[in-house]
């Protein structure tokens, strides 16, 4: 039997950085509205 290892790593550069950087929300969109809570937010 045989076996297959595979090895992704993430690719460095400017191409990945403006998704990322969504992703993990480390910019606000232009449309965002700051003054609504978070979607999960209990609003008491």
């Amino acid at each position: 039997m045989g076996y297959i290892s595979i090895q992704i790593n993430k690719a460095k550069g400017s191409a990945d950085t403006g998704a990322s950087d969504h992703i993990e929300r480390k910019t606000t969109p232009k449309n965002a509205d700051p003054t609504r809570p978070p979607p999960n937010a209990t609003v008491a």
